[in-house]
């Protein structure tokens, strides 16, 4: 009988402390203050830190989990990127307790890195700007603000290398002399200063259309000069999808208009087989007078200017004002323009049929190195 009573003692003593123990603690929800480093390539390692990563079942980067991480402790986690599966955009955390997320995450950088990364576009000169145009929603000069008369066929927006992009059917745009600020300011005859120690053109255009008439993506004119631009990105593209290219370069000065057509002119420059194609025009006065032309964030050739301008390596250049932007023409009449105004010049007469994104218009001659930025900034949408 006492064995009995003993055991319900104990049973009731058992009981009551069950019923006063405090209640298991709740998770604390996850918390990432920061990450490291902010961008990284394939197999790069990524610490994370915050708070509650005791109990993690998850990891992922830029929307695509992650297989090989490591916690470390309560507060640092580290992630191994899978070649495979690394992306852009977000690093998330996810516990029993919720998931947390910071943003931020850039994969790959670009490089070479030597000298400092440009992991954007706009990070690159962006003081020396002109002109720029984005074509996300419209068609305006970002600089200057001003708008173009579009002639000659249609212009929709559609996906573009960055953001969105014009698409022209068988129309091209002409701004107002403002734009591109390119103006009148150095000698008595009217010719400009802003471009005369170099400038930098580029553009992305998707799948040149083929054409034997030489066909400007950008370009800028005068009607002091009829049927020919200041400068320009003109090509021909070939049935074997190589092309052609030209700047459509002239100097005026006291000697008159110089125009450079076949001495600048480089005849199968390369092949257009890729979905978007990123070309540049650099006026380079460094060492000399000399054009560069480059596809996809190479050189693909270079001209010494001052062999076929009244030109000498150190003489900067000059171009008449005012001058008048105009984007997507096909030079098939060369008739004497009259009164420009913000009109299309009469010379141009038909449009081209194009899907163009990115122009920038910059009055210093872009380096090498900072070419082949703006190409692969602009191949991961930068």
């Amino acid at each position: 009988m006492k064995n009995i009573l003993f055991i319900i003692i104990i049973a009731v003593s058992i009981a009551a402390a069950s019923c006063t123990r405090p209640p298991k603690p709740a998770l604390e929800p996850p918390l990432i203050t920061s990450f490291t480093p902010a961008s990284d390539t394939a197999n790069g390692t990524i610490t994370i830190t915050g708070t509650g990563f005791a109990d993690v079942t998850a990891v992922s980067i830029g929307g695509t989990p992650e297989d090989s991480f490591t916690v470390v402790n309560a507060t640092t986690i580290t992630v191994i990127i899978n070649p495979a599966t690394g992306s852009t955009g977000v690093v998330s955390v996810t516990t029993p307790a919720g998931t947390a997320t910071l943003t931020g995450f850039i994969y790959p950088p670009i490089t070479p890195c030597g000298g400092g990364c440009y992991i954007s576009s706009d990070l690159i000169n962006p003081s020396d700007l002109i002109g720029y145009w984005p074509f996300n929603g419209d068609a305006n000069d970002s600089i200057s603000g001003l708008s173009p008369i579009l002639s000659g066929g249609t212009a929709i927006y559609v996906v573009g290398r960055r953001g969105q992009a014009i698409q022209l059917t068988n129309g091209w745009f002409t701004y107002p002399a403002a734009a591109g600020g390119v103006g009148t300011d150095n000698t008595g005859f009217g010719s400009n200063d802003t471009l005369q120690n170099g400038f930098t053109i580029s553009l992305w255009v998707k799948q040149l259309p083929d054409t034997s008439t030489l066909t400007t993506l950008f370009q800028l004119s005068s009607p002091i000069i009829p049927g020919w631009p200041l400068l320009g990105i003109q090509y021909r593209k070939h049935t074997d999808s190589t092309v052609d290219l030209d700047p459509g370069f002239s100097n005026v000065d006291g000697d008159g208009p110089q125009i450079a057509y076949a001495n600048l002119f480089h005849a199968d420059l390369f092949k257009d087989t890729g979905t978007w194609a990123f070309i540049a025009l650099v006026y380079d006065t460094s060492a000399g007078r000399y054009l560069n032309y480059y596809y996809n964030g190479s050189l693909a050739a270079t001209a010494d200017v001052s062999s076929y301008f009244i030109l000498s390596a150190t003489e900067p250049l000059q171009m008449i004002a005012p001058n008048y932007i105009s984007i997507g023409i096909s030079e098939s009449d060369i008739s004497t323009p009259g009164d420009v105004s913000n009109a299309p010049l009469p010379f141009m007469a038909a449009g081209i049929t194009a899907t163009i994104d990115d122009i920038r218009f910059f009055k210093v001659s872009l380096s090498a190195s900072k070419i082949s930025y703006l190409y692969l900034a602009g191949m991961q949408g930068r």
